[in-house]
């Protein structure tokens, strides 16, 4: 027996009735009773010896081999195996495949696993030079129980099913990954258009200089130009292969989302000092400290990134199901960073604008009692918490929500409401600012 791998070869199976093959860390074989300690077990369906008479195969030859190198099934895009090891099993001369009942592998390993965190694949051999080899998890289902995995395929050649770590539930195939890519890029040329038109209707047409919501507004409007720009741009520089430029585009589209959010932040605050402190609130250089604020917060962030590690940036592969291939795009490596730097920071932000949404919503519902019209009153709520919801990122959270089987459906409104969110900025712009003579009272003043 070659010290990489294990094999069991056959003379004599059983026909039309399972079969239950076992492996543990020495030898592999059929089980004979249920207290036979293994690592893995596979129960071949009775439908199979059926089969293979069809195809005039013969069902003596089935062999159930463990590799324990798996050097062999080495691709382009390696995975990580659970446990090390690879399972294959074959009958005879010919491929079996869409079985009723299904080939059974259930894995013991020692680590506890979240469900979903780990998915069965076989590997998918190919004959043209130019397509390469991959896993693939087509016709297999998986289920992960705390120090056990189960792993149920419908075909049966010689193949191998692993357990691809690095692939969680949320995994999008290839169908949903371009679908999202276009809808995201349609979405940010949109936003990125109106974003323009936005700060040129305000530089046309502002009346009062001292207009700090507007201003406030347009620079939010900018932060989502840059975002929407540097993004669509980043998969044609990250298809170049420069390391150096591609490093550079992930700066900049760090920096810019980093923008957003901060201008987020900023809106939730003005609408603090409108709402809540309103009255005695002098702020020296009003503008201009947010500004600073806005535009020099990301770059602080951004710079103390760089100097740890400039290598914090540049390609980033997002894994695509089902075929082991992938979609780069130049942004974060480091997942602490992304962690700290994105999830973190708009975590905290998201809470404090969440806040300052409901005192809006419960304000406003204390003063619907004093219309007389209460339909264009609940009308014209809607439309102002509607509007102070992309002012202040409330849909930026959604990632943070998506489990389960919502998953895809939530990752799709994530991309087809934050795309366009310089576009409903847009809408909010031309509805509460252009039609009105009288500008929003500022309760700060700039000196």
């Amino acid at each position: 027996m070659h010290k990489d791998y294990k094999v069991l070869k056959t003379k004599e199976m059983p026909k039309k009735q399972p079969i239950r093959l076992i492996a543990n860390s020495s030898w592999v074989g059929k089980r004979t009773t249920d207290n036979q300690d293994a690592d893995v077990e596979v129960i071949l369906p009775a439908e199979l010896s059926e089969r293979a008479e069809e195809q005039q195969n013969d069902f003596s030859r089935l062999i159930f081999t463990v590799f324990n190198d798996t050097e062999l099934f080495q691709t382009e895009k390696d995975c990580t195996l659970l446990n090390d090891k690879v399972f294959g099993i074959n009958v005879g001369n010919t491929s079996i495949q869409n079985l009723t009942k299904g080939v059974t592998i259930k894995i013991n390993h020692r680590n506890i696993v979240q469900n979903g965190s780990h998915r069965c694949v076989f590997f998918l051999k190919s004959d043209n030079e130019n397509i390469s080899e991959s896993w693939n998890s087509t016709g297999c289902t998986t289920t992960v129980e705390d120090h056990q995995t189960i792993c149920v395929c419908d075909h049966l050649t010689f193949f191998a099913v692993l357990l691809d770590l690095r692939l969680d539930s949320h995994t999008l195939d290839e169908k949903d990954v371009m679908s999202l890519t276009y809808i995201t890029v349609i979405g940010c040329a949109i936003s990125a258009v109106f974003s323009v038109i936005t700060v040129f209707l305000y530089c046309v047409v502002r009346k009062t200089k001292g207009d700090h919501t507007t201003q406030i507004h347009i620079n939010l409007c900018i932060a989502c130009f840059l975002l929407n720009m540097n993004f669509l741009t980043n998969e044609w520089i990250s298809k170049l292969m420069i390391d150096g430029l591609c490093k550079t585009m992930a700066v900049l589209l760090h920096y810019s989302l980093l923008c957003t959010f901060t201008w987020m932040a900023i809106e939730g605050l003005h609408l603090y000092l409108m709402l809540i402190k309103v009255f005695n609130t002098y702020v020296k250089h009003y503008i201009p400290k947010l500004a600073l604020m806005g535009w020099g917060i990301p770059a602080v962030v951004v710079s103390l990134c760089i100097a740890v590690d400039k290598d914090n940036y540049g390609q980033f592969q997002i894994k695509v199901q089902d075929n082991n291939s992938s979609v780069s795009m130049c942004w974060i490596r480091n997942n602490m960073v992304h962690y700290v730097t994105n999830c973190g920071f708009f975590g905290m932000i998201w809470l404090w604008n969440l806040i300052m949404l409901i005192t809006v919503c419960v304000k406003l519902a204390q003063m619907r009692k004093g219309f007389s019209s209460v339909s264009r009153s609940v009308w014209k709520d809607l439309w102002t918490v509607l509007g102070l919801s992309y002012l202040l990122g409330i849909t930026w959270a959604l990632p943070f929500f998506s489990h389960g089987p919502m998953y895809v459906v939530q990752t799709y409104l994530f991309c087809i409401l934050n795309s366009l969110q310089g576009f409903f900025i847009f809408l909010w712009y031309c509805t509460v600012k252009l039609p009105s003579k009288e500008q929003t009272t500022n309760y700060t003043s700039d000196k």
